[in-house]
């Protein structure tokens, strides 16, 4: 395992965490954790209804490994986001958006054969899972 795939490279507005609770605190509506699962990377954050980015963290993505670390990296990746954020921030979070490449099963949440994720991909259950790692509605 790699320095990186341990510690997720976190942006500078994030690990510097005064720049991050500055945006959190000028924004008091509701907030949504996001992913985008790459055939390269898997980027996370928390958005504001503004379109604002309150905070990110990105990592390589686990295409060496099998569903679980895949899976598992997602999960890891998002609760460490949802992390750096003030207690009432992180309460004031609404629901998980997915970006992921197709096809996909949207009545399931499946990824069925994407084309540049090699066999990790196929039938990889991502919103049933990330529903239960971040106990959020999965859209």
């Amino acid at each position: 395992m790699t320095v990186e795939a341990a510690q997720p490279r976190v942006e500078a507005r994030a690990r510097a965490g005064v720049a991050a609770d500055r945006g959190v605190a000028a924004t008091d509506g509701p907030l949504v954790l996001a992913l985008d699962l790459g055939a390269s990377r898997i980027r996370a954050g928390v958005v504001a209804a503004d379109g604002r980015v309150i905070a990110r963290a990105s990592r390589r993505t686990p295409l060496d490994g099998d569903q679980r670390d895949l899976l598992a990296a997602c999960a890891a990746l998002l609760e460490g986001v949802r992390r750096r954020l003030p207690p009432e921030a992180a309460r004031r979070i609404t629901g998980l958006g997915v970006a992921a490449p197709g096809p996909l099963d949207a009545a399931t949440g499946h990824l069925l054969e994407p084309p540049n994720m090699g066999a990790v991909g196929r039938g990889l259950p991502l919103g049933p899972h990330l529903a239960r790692a971040t106990g959020l509605r999965v859209a």
